[in-house]
């Protein structure tokens, strides 16, 4: 995984996660097998949830607090509910595009304070090929007029081609 390749190389790695326990579990298991050649790794685990904008907000809040650089943001986390049926978040939107899309640029926006202290920062998207079969209607972006079909896949490509 690339948290723990970049903690092993000497990196301050911050987990943000929708499930802290299990983020330290992950991380007490890489150090038991040996990861950091000995060294304890530097990873640090905070709670982000991607489906709740406010718990956006609230992340960037807290981070940006600290007043300290971030060099390089990298927006990883992403959903594929494979076959599942349309659902939103909280906020009112379609789950994927809210996860895959939204959620990660307003971080990064958010962010742009800390970034700036980290100059020269690098924001880092990660993405999909499944972009390429996406479609996005700025006008529905939900798919809820009727326009298309919805499925969870033209949610998810059309999340990634929005992203």
């Amino acid at each position: 995984m690339l948290q723990k390749q970049l903690a092993e190389a000497g990196a301050h790695v911050v987990m943000a996660v929708r499930n802290p326990k299990a983020a330290h579990e992950l991380i007490h298991k890489w150090q038991s097998q040996g990861s950091g050649h000995g060294l304890p790794l530097n990873i640090e685990v905070m709670e982000l949830d991607l489906l709740s904008l406010d718990s956006v907000a609230t992340f960037a809040e807290a981070w940006n607090a600290r007043m300290g650089p971030l060099h390089v943001l990298i927006n990883n986390a992403g959903i594929f509910s494979i076959g599942e049926p349309q659902k939103f978040s909280k906020d009112g939107y379609e789950e994927h595009m809210q996860v895959n899309h939204l959620a990660p640029a307003l971080l990064s926006m958010l962010l742009f304070p800390s970034l700036i202290r980290g100059s020269p920062s690098r924001i880092i998207n990660v993405n999909s090929v499944m972009h390429y079969v996406g479609f996005v209607d700025t006008e529905d972006m939900n798919v809820v007029a009727g326009k298309r079909k919805y499925s969870s896949l033209v949610g998810y490509t059309s999340s990634k081609l929005a992203q």
